[in-house]
This record gives structure tokens, C-alpha cells and sequence, in this order.
């Protein structure tokens, strides 16, 4: 494995933590779009993480509604064209729920769909608590490949949320209105006037200070 770095956009962590804050009580799973970009010598590879797409949040890892879910996200990239399905993301229902295999079923049928899977987030829900001011990055991060173990990445890498993103994003958990106007795959299959694109969560946090 290359060694890793991850950076985010704005709108792709906003949107991550809004999915594991509202439904805090549930597993929830998704996927990022985004880029990859080796060194000329291939020894890191930088994740730029431009979009998460929350899928579900509902009887995980059984739901038939999940593997729609990551097939309309592989439609989406696709159409996209500049940017790929490059990972996915868990946060458990239990409050210990935070190691790799435990999610191992996730990874394994989103790489059915892109060779680039990449980044593995999952939710640390020992700092996942109800006070959200807290400038702990309630996240662990782990670098993925088929057929090998989760690989956690090192200290030096986790340094790349900036305080300005965290602050914007207490922002918009602390909104009540705008976290019930987010919503994700399972909404919109249940209504499907629900926009589980969240575009206007996007326009938000591009508007945002």
C-alpha cells in the first residue's frame, strides 16, 4: 500500500457528520466521491474527498435497498466523469462500534462496484457525544485495498480538518431546521420527494462563513 493523505471539501464532511448526528441512534452507511492522485514515485496517494452520498440508515447490512444505493452512486461518479466512488463510511449503532471489520461487509460490496475503493470512515462513537462543541474529530480513518487488512492511518495524516471547517459544520448541526431537511437514500425511497442529494445542504455550505 501507498501511504495516504485525505483531504475534504467543505460540503462532503458537513454532510458526513450531518448523517451520523441524525440518525445517531442507527447504523448509517455511505459512500464518497472524489479524486486520487499518486506521487510521481507512487508512495503517497492523495484522497480529495469532494461529496459523500448517505445511503442508509435502516436494518444494516441487510437492507436490499443498500447495493441500489452504491449502484445509483457508481451512476452518479460516472456521469460526473472527474471524479470516482473512491470509498464509504460506517458509524455503528453501538457505542464500542468502531473497528474496521465490523464494516468489512460495506467495503466489500462497494469494491464490487469501483477497483478505486480506498478510504474507510468510521464513526468513533466515544467522541460522537450529544455536546457537538468539541474540536475532537469524533472520526477514524482507514486506507482499504482488496484482499488486505484495514490499514489505520497514522496521526500525521488525521491533521485535515481545519478549526473553520469544524466550526461551520457545529453550525449546521445545531440548526434544527436544516438537519430535518437532510436526508438519505432510505428517505427518499420512502418519499420520494426527498432530495437524498442534499443539494441544497451543498449550496448552503458554499454560502456559509
Amino acid at each position: 500500500m501507498s501511504d495516504v493523505m485525505v483531504v475534504w471539501k467543505d460540503e462532503a464532511y458537513i454532510q458526513l457528520l450531518m448523517h451520523f448526528y441524525k440518525y445517531a441512534t442507527e447504523s448509517v452507511c455511505g459512500v464518497f466521491l472524489g479524486t486520487t492522485e499518486y506521487s510521481e514515485s507512487q508512495s503517497l496517494c492523495t484522497i480529495t474527498v469532494y461529496d459523500c452520498l448517505p445511503l442508509c440508515h435502516i436494518s444494516l447490512p441487510s437492507n436490499p435497498m443498500l447495493q441500489v444505493g452504491i449502484q445509483l452512486s457508481q451512476i452518479i461518479a460516472k456521469e460526473k466523469k472527474w471524479v470516482a466512488l473512491i470509498g464509504c463510511y460506517f458509524a455503528g449503532e453501538r457505542f464500542d462500534a468502531s473497528e474496521p471489520n465490523q464494516s468489512d461487509w460495506l467495503v466489500d460490496r462497494v469494491s464490487q462496484h469501483c477497483d478505486n475503493c480506498k478510504l474507510l470512515v468510521i464513526s468513533d462513537n466515544r467522541k460522537l457525544v450529544p455536546d457537538i462543541r468539541t474540536s475532537q474529530v469524533p472520526l477514524r480513518f482507514f486506507q482499504v485495498s482488496s484482499g488486505e487488512m484495514a490499514k489505520e492511518l497514522e496521526t500525521d495524516k488525521l491533521d485535515i480538518i481545519p478549526m473553520s471547517l469544524l466550526e461551520k459544520t457545529e453550525k449546521f448541526l445545531l440548526d434544527k431546521e436544516i438537519m430535518e431537511s437532510f436526508h438519505d437514500f432510505d428517505d427518499h425511497c420512502m418519499e420520494p420527494s426527498f432530495d437524498w442529494l442534499n443539494r441544497h445542504i451543498k449550496s448552503l455550505s458554499l454560502d456559509t462563513d
